[in-house]
């Protein structure tokens, strides 16, 4: 059980919890993306890419926009109270909804994994014992107030068979110490031999330093997930304010932010996706994308495995410099 979903040591206040929840109603819910279920599973965010309340978007697929607050957030003081304690970075946070006999049908999301970098916590604000809450053929029945994680890179279903309506705030975060330090030491040191993508944060580089990393690449057919890549593309890579800019011809596809000299993070991906640039004489000679922890339905090109952690490593060919 404990491989597939954890209760960590932070509680919250229920009242206080469907008190901000109250103060949600005004502003409408959006269906949720997905196939496995009839469009009844709804949500408001609180935090999403570029402050979106209405966005159905996780980061899976990044649109180089940063995930910030939302103007829910303005209206739940408690809801943002938590949101600040918890000492991580925070991308999507959804309030979502499923009304009785509502169902969200069996199904994974590879990408919420310790290698990935990425995790989903839940704290239920409204629920019911007769909610059928299953994750990697374990049921669960999680009280509002409490907070868990899940392993719901495995699959998962929840059947609402109560005559309430199920809320949950669900969280999607990067992974930091503190984020560690709430899970027991033995699971903890389960992960750490399986290999963990930790959040890196931004470091800060001259536009001299960025200038020398300018350079055109080409990046090959079918290796990302990224609508407008299916056949490949050439993509420029210029310094703007303080990161990079991946550039295709008709838009920006990538804002980079420096996180070694010459290795950027992919801004809307976790920490555990980056570029990095080698340097000849002062000119970028070389690229490649590096991607931890994913499956191969999501990286299609093959590459050899870190002994700790799974790493696609897909050339991005540099054409000029």
């Amino acid at each position: 059980m404990r491989d597939t979903a954890i209760r960590l040591p932070l509680t919250y206040d229920p009242e206080r919890l469907q008190l901000d929840l109250q103060a949600t109603r005004p502003f409408a819910r959006v269906p949720q993306f997905g196939v496995y279920h009839n469009g009844d599973w709804t949500g408001v965010s609180l935090c999403a890419e570029g402050g979106d309340a209405y966005t159905t978007r996780t980061g899976i697929v990044p649109t180089g926009q940063a995930f910030i607050y939302t103007d829910v957030i303005r209206h739940t003081p408690y809801f943002k109270e938590i949101l600040d304690g918890l000492r991580c970075p925070k991308r999507a946070v959804r309030l979502l909804h499923l009304p009785p006999g509502g169902r969200i049908e069996r199904h994974s999301d590879p990408p919420l994994s310790f290698q990935h970098g990425i995790l989903r916590l839940h704290i239920p604000i409204v629920t019911h014992p007769d909610v059928v809450f299953v994750v990697g053929d374990q049921r669960y029945v999680w009280s509002a107030g409490e907070l868990w994680w899940g392993n719901f890179a495995l699959p998962h279903y929840v059947y609402n068979e109560s005559p309430i309506e199920r809320v949950h705030m669900v969280l999607d975060v990067e992974i930091t110490d503190f984020v560690l330090s709430l899970f027991p030491e033995d699971f903890r040191q389960a992960q750490w031999s399986a290999g963990i993508s930790m959040h890196r944060e931004p470091i800060a580089l001259g536009a001299a330093e960025l200038a020398t990393l300018s350079c055109e690449v080409q990046i090959p057919a079918g290796v990302l997930p990224v609508p407008g890549l299916e056949q490949g593309a050439f993509a420029s890579v210029r310094g703007q304010g303080e990161e990079l800019v991946m550039m295709l011809p008709d838009r920006p596809l990538f804002r980079l932010q420096p996180v070694a000299q010459t290795e950027f993070r992919v801004v809307g991906w976790s920490s555990g996706v980056t570029i990095h640039f080698e340097l000849a004489s002062g000119k970028v000679s070389a690229a490649e994308l590096i991607v931890r922890g994913l499956p191969k339905t999501f990286l299609k090109e093959e590459s050899p495995d870190n002994p700790k952690i799974a790493v696609r490593k897909i050339p991005l060919r540099v054409t000029t410099a």
